[in-house]
């Protein structure tokens, strides 16, 4: 019976056929039923677990549930086995990305399990590295601002049983590092990140130096190093002067007011620039010439993420200039993959906009023509970013195209929006942005457009998944208004309580204003009777 569930499951895998794994299923459910009967053979613990995989990997979450379930009530011995189930248990448990701390505590648990007795088996070392990066997968979402604090006790023991089991994967083990020093950071461990800091760095240059600028922008963002010698670290090559400056002048931005940008602001940010445009002239310098007299160029391709890098930093900052320069400099490299085309693309528009910003602000039909004609433009780029499949690129079109949008969510304007906001929500969802913040926002203006136009169900959708995003800060509002919605949908019954009373007629007024002219101060007499003391 055994051979007829593994030729079932092999089948399942090999062909991802569903009725396979059904078969599989019910002689593995038949069998244990009859496993009960001293007589009756007893399956091998193994196939509940590879029949676990097997349905997990093809959808088919409640046969996984079931035989994991199964498997754990026979005391499994620690071996390969159980590690396998509980990895597969805490891909079972991973919560949406919006999901609560506690959810993602409860999957973290499986995958460490598997870690602790994979560890201790010199056979299964390898499988510390698989559950590494199940693990890492999972808790993405809480890898923000705020959230990633929670992430310093599993991500530590994480880093540190791939330590003890010497894994091989030298830029695996340093991405996690500096992962878990932006998580000490979040938790205001400011020691202990630049301790970690000094082992990370260590490792790097051991064993991949190409990470060493994404350590550096950390020891610059987060002041793990005393500046005197940051200033000394960042002369030692362009790229490193690039991202000191770079970083600095972030600091600086989130502390002074973008209205006001001073003159030595501007200074800096056409420093950087000059600094990106002449370090092209150091590769025809003699390379045996010593730093200082010529500096090591910066690579095309990192010099290009830099040229995009400032140029949105200049936006943001309200430097047109700066940000022109950065993209005339980026069309003439042509080293720009399609992806940074589209988001120099978002640049261009922005710097559109704001050239025209007076003229797009007074309200006008020509301001607001213009402005719709700058969102079409992004929308057509965003579709272009999602053929693409470029993560990037899909993100910074969303968020500009928000950014467009925003002047016109207006009783009378947002219609016009509908469509390419809807559009914005799709393409984050389906890359499960980490964007929360935004997707919720959108989520909720859809939501009203979608109240405007009648569609109450529609509308209703969008809450829901606004409230599934929130982080919180908008729970007591969005709960009100589908609570409010769902009142409209109940148009035929009377609500018991006098505060669903009053939301009701305050609806009829609102309704009756936006068709004609017909007197509401009835229905608002009657509101402020209900609602008086």
């Amino acid at each position: 019976m055994d051979l007829d569930i593994r030729q079932y499951l092999t089948k399942a895998k090999e062909q991802e056929d569903c009725g396979a794994l059904q078969s599989a299923y019910r002689l593995i459910k038949d069998m244990t039923t009859a496993g009960t009967s001293r007589r009756a053979p007893r399956i091998a613990p193994e196939l509940y677990v590879v029949c676990a995989e097997a349905a997990l990997q093809l959808g088919c979450l409640e046969i996984s549930i079931a035989c994991l379930k199964m498997y754990f009530e026979g005391n499994p011995p620690p071996n390969q086995f159980l590690c396998r189930a509980y990895l597969c248990q805490g891909q079972l448990k991973s919560p949406p990305a919006a999901g609560s701390v506690a959810d993602f505590e409860e999957a973290v648990e499986c995958f460490l399990k598997a870690i602790e007795i994979s560890k201790h088996e010199p056979g299964f070392h390898f499988m510390v590295f698989n559950a590494s990066v199940l693990y890492f997968q999972m808790v993405r979402p809480l890898l923000q601002p705020g959230r990633c604090l929670h992430l310093v006790p599993s991500l530590r023991q994480v880093v540190q049983s791939l330590e003890e089991v010497a894994d091989q994967d030298h830029s695996w083990r340093a991405e996690l590092l500096m992962h878990l020093i932006n998580c000490l950071v979040d938790s205001g461990k400011m020691e202990e990140a630049a301790s970690f800091a000094k082992v990370t760095e260590e490792l790097i240059k051991s064993h991949c130096p190409h990470l060493y600028p994404r350590l550096f922008t950390l020891l610059v963002q987060h002041s793990l190093i005393e500046d005197d010698v940051l200033i000394e670290m960042s002369r030692q090559d362009t790229t490193s002067a690039v991202i000191y400056k770079i970083q600095k002048f972030k600091n600086r931005l989130e502390e002074m007011n973008k209205d006001e940008l001073t003159k030595e602001d501007s200074a800096r940010l056409e420093e950087i620039f000059h600094l990106l445009v002449d370090c092209t002239k150091a590769s025809v310098a003699p390379v045996n010439l010593s730093p200082p007299q010529s500096p090591i160029p910066v690579q095309p391709p990192d010099r290009v993420d830099f040229l995009l890098e400032l140029a949105l930093l200049a936006l943001q900052a309200k430097h047109q200039k700066v940000a022109a320069d950065c993209l005339k400099e980026l069309k003439s490299t042509r080293q720009a993959s399609n992806g940074q085309h589209i988001i120099m693309e978002c640049i261009n528009c922005e710097i559109n906009l704001m050239k025209k910003e007076a003229k797009m602000n007074d309200y006008s039909k020509a301001g607001v023509e213009a402005r719709l004609k700058e969102i079409g433009r992004l929308d057509q780029w965003l579709q272009t970013a999602v053929r693409e499949r470029d993560r990037q690129a899909v993100q910074a079109a969303c968020a500009t195209q928000w950014r467009f949008c925003l002047p016109l969510l207006q009783h009378n304007l947002r219609k016009h929006i509908k469509t390419p906001l809807l559009r914005v929500v799709q393409a984050l969802e389906d890359m499960q942005s980490m964007l929360l913040e935004m997707r919720c926002q959108v989520h909720s203006e859809l939501a009203v457009i979608e109240e405007e136009e009648g569609r109450l169900e529609a509308s209703l959708a969008h809450l829901q998944k606004a409230m599934l995003l929130d982080n919180g800060t908008q729970r007591e509002r969005l709960s009100s208004a589908v609570h409010l919605l769902q009142l409209r949908g109940t148009l035929y019954q009377t609500p018991s309580r006098t505060e669903d009373k009053a939301a009701m007629l305050m609806q009829q007024a609102r309704d009756i204003q936006a068709q004609d002219k017909t007197d509401i101060r009835p229905i608002l007499v009657a509101v402020g009777l209900l609602l008086g003391p």
